[in-house]
């Protein structure tokens, strides 16, 4: 790697689209996100499926493990449940902060991304059966993994999940 170069990141993102079909909810993700990005910043659409799972498209052949609307719905859920699972050692290190014992800065990384999944997760009530569909967690922040909802259901239309491979 050359002095000063970026690595480049990658992360999912779940662009939740209002349409009367599968193909138009696409149409409407990449339009809506179409100026996100530059040279060093993209997205690629890697699938689409319906909320009552009758419709899917499979867009692009990366491998993440989401080839169904079951497999999208748990990979949500770990995203919102995952920092619980850490909640004693978050308290911990907020303990020490507050008592002004931490010296590494990894540990104040820690619990600033803490802070974060807390201030998202404390519009969901249910974190153990969090809905994408109806829920939206580190919206409009592409660069984290998360689900942001781009339209309002409209008479006629139905729900979408867009998967999308976010480079940055």
């Amino acid at each position: 790697m050359l002095e000063g170069e970026v690595i480049p990141m990658h992360n999912l993102h779940f662009l939740v689209v209002s349409a009367t079909n599968i193909d138009e909810a696409i149409q409407d993700a990449d339009c809506i996100t179409n100026d996100w990005g530059n040279d060093n910043n993209w997205r690629t659409f890697l699938s689409a499926f319906s909320e009552d799972g009758l419709e899917q498209k499979i867009l692009d052949t990366k491998d993440w493990g989401l080839n169904s609307l079951h497999d999208v719905y748990k990979m949500a859920q770990w995203w919102v449940q995952s920092d619980e699972k850490y909640e004693n050692k978050n308290i911990n290190l907020m303990t020490k902060a507050i008592n002004k014992e931490i010296t590494d800065w990894l540990d104040w990384y820690q619990i600033e991304q803490y802070a974060a999944y807390k201030q998202e997760a404390i519009h969901i009530t249910n974190l153990s059966s969090y809905n994408l569909f109806q829920n939206e967690f580190y919206s409009w922040q592409l660069t984290n993994n998360g689900v942001t909802h781009l339209t309002v259901p409209t008479e006629g239309s139905k729900k979408y999940v867009i998967v999308v491979d976010m480079h940055s």
